[in-house]
């Protein structure tokens, strides 16, 4: 297993602070992937925000592997004392004890503030000739089993969104895994699978005339920056997937011990150059405090639950 450790560290304190800050011990974000990746960076810029902010010292720790899984069972064990946080997503926090047999449930934890949520897009190769919902399902359904998708990996929540959209639009795709989404890309820009699900990051790749055709976005409003581009609603099917980060603490955990992370998920995003920063790394804010987390959390796994027939188990 791999791990890493960033310690974010403030630089110049008044000094009553920085007593202070010598006998706390810092605060640590743990996050369940390698260091580099989307999930890291979040939490480093969160955790520099906070060190800032508040006069502490903010450590953020990679215990990547098994799909978040690693990571999470973690800081489960840790003391629930409001020092340790894990940062995580769909993958770890909602299907994977769904599916299968962990060291930790749901119940391990307590919402901390959901932190970011990013668009989940359905686009279509370039070869496939189709532009619509509409044409892909009638295609689908008069060729079942036919039509391949691509997502960076099995029961990631790109997965788990396109067997929501299949459920929705009754029709059958077949499911073809990749090691990321740039591998999954290249496999539709150059007609190895008929169809992808990715962020919008990285819906905008191709070269010449082999670009990935959009074909609706799985939120409840268009995204932004693809104006054009409408909502599986739209489309006639009441699809809505999001991907999302958010905090969570072990079991036990009093509010008040976690109350600087629930004010650094609504106060962090008015900051521009954390603000900046989201936009990047292809993240919305959509801060939550631990009642509205805990709510939308619940609904996410209820969600993955209806699902679970269509979905591999552990």
């Amino acid at each position: 297993m791999r791990r890493r450790a960033v310690l974010f560290g403030v630089l110049a304190t008044p000094g009553i602070a920085r007593a202070q800050q010598q006998q706390q011990r810092p605060l640590r974000i743990v996050v369940p992937y390698p260091p580099g990746g989307g999930a890291d960076l979040l939490a480093r810029a969160l955790g520099g925000w906070v060190s800032q902010r508040h006069h502490r010292s903010v450590v953020v720790e990679n215990r990547p592997g098994a799909s978040g899984t690693i990571g999470a069972a973690f800081v489960a064990r840790a003391a629930p004392d409001g020092e340790t946080v894990l940062q995580a997503d769909f993958a770890g926090m909602t299907i994977q004890p769904l599916v299968n047999r962990l060291t930790y449930t749901h119940e391990d934890f307590v919402p901390v503030a959901r932190l970011v949520t990013n668009a989940v897009f359905l686009a279509a190769a370039p070869a496939l000739g189709i532009t619509g919902v509409s044409a892909l399902v009638a295609r689908a359904k008069a060729q079942p089993g036919t039509l391949t998708y691509a997502t960076p990996g099995l029961l990631s929540h790109l997965h788990v969104a396109m067997e929501a959209f299949c459920a929705a639009a009754r029709i059958t795709l077949v499911h073809v895994p990749y090691q990321g989404t740039a591998p999954g890309v290249t496999a539709a820009l150059a007609g190895q699978v008929d169809l992808i699900a990715l962020p919008p990051g990285a819906l905008g790749a191709g070269v010449g005339e082999r670009h990935l055709v959009p074909l609706a976005v799985m939120a409840a409003q268009r995204e932004p920056g693809y104006p054009r581009v409408p909502t599986l609603r739209e489309a006639g099917l009441d699809v809505v997937f999001d991907g999302w980060r958010g905090l969570f603490a072990p079991r036990g955990t009093p509010r008040s011990a976690t109350e600087i992370w629930e004010r650094a998920a609504f106060d962090a995003p008015q900051d521009p150059i954390f603000a900046q920063r989201l936009s990047s790394l292809g993240e919305r804010a959509a801060p939550l405090d631990p009642d509205g987390f805990a709510r939308f959390w619940a609904a996410d796994r209820a969600m993955a639950e209806a699902l679970l027939p269509r979905l591999p188990r552990g």
